[in-house]
């Protein structure tokens, strides 16, 4: 009687846990705090795991970045390209994971290379696993905290901004130029109409002055907002060298 009642109540604790295991939210609660500590094999087992209960391309994606992060690259590589298999064409993932997959193909290739030589290299930066863009229902890591993008730069909205607040201010001594020119023709005398004159020609220098500075300014500014909304962040810079007679602009993308 006491040896059933101890195999019932091992029976019944190994149901509880092997329910608790196949729980989609308890593992993807456990996948979560395993990334978080840095446990990315362990974080990666669980997701597949998951994956297995709930077949989403996005718990693929996540299996492939921590993989990645954990330095199985061969592993990471064949995860990505699951996704890919599975993912639809319209996934946000899609274009990223194909960077990816360069990244590391050109790694596994200059790895295998070194071994050839005998060299040894094993060891490759790479990015920790990345929250999904949408879960699309399914139950993917969702607490990941991964290193953000670098924020864009404020300082090239800043030189447009200035380039067109300089655009409009050249118009008020435009305005006052051909205001002393209109009143130059309708002096009444010739010294009061050269006088006017000379007003008109000192504000019209000052307008195309100022629309020639600000015009570049605005154009240097503009060029490097377009640059620096469309790179990616990941180690970009860019700088502005301002010359006797020359503005350049130099960055790295």
């Amino acid at each position: 009687m006491i040896r059933a009642l101890a195999l019932t109540l091992v029976l019944l604790t190994s149901s509880a846990a092997a329910a608790q295991s196949a729980d989609p939210a308890d593992l993807n609660r456990r996948a979560t705090e395993a990334y978080e500590a840095g446990r990315f094999e362990e974080s990666a087992s669980l997701l597949e795991q998951l994956y297995a209960l709930h077949s989403d391309p996005t718990i693929l994606y996540n299996i492939a970045r921590a993989r990645e992060s954990s330095g199985d690259l061969a592993a990471a590589r064949d995860a990505y390209t699951r996704f890919l298999a599975a993912a639809p064409e319209s996934a946000p993932q899609r274009s990223r994971v194909r960077v990816r997959l360069e990244v590391i193909e050109g790694e596994l290739a200059r790895r295998d290379a070194a071994l050839a030589a005998g060299e040894a290299s094993t060891t490759m930066p790479t990015a920790p696993p990345q929250a999904p863009d949408d879960d699309a229902g399914a139950e993917a890591i969702t607490n990941s905290r991964p290193p953000p993008d670098r924020a864009l730069d404020p300082v090239p909205f800043v030189i447009a901004g200035v380039g067109l607040l300089g655009l409009v201010g050249a118009i008020v001594p435009s305005v006052l130029a051909a205001d002393r020119a209109s009143s130059a023709e309708h002096a009444p005398d010739h010294r009061t109409g050269v006088a006017l004159a000379g007003e008109a020609n000192d504000f019209a220098l000052i307008a195309n002055v100022m629309y020639a500075v600000a015009g570049v300014v605005t154009l240097v500014g503009g060029i490097w907002t377009i640059v620096e909304l469309g790179s990616d962040h990941r180690g970009s810079s860019a700088s502005l060298r301002l010359g006797p007679s020359s503005v350049t602009l130099e960055g790295r993308f």
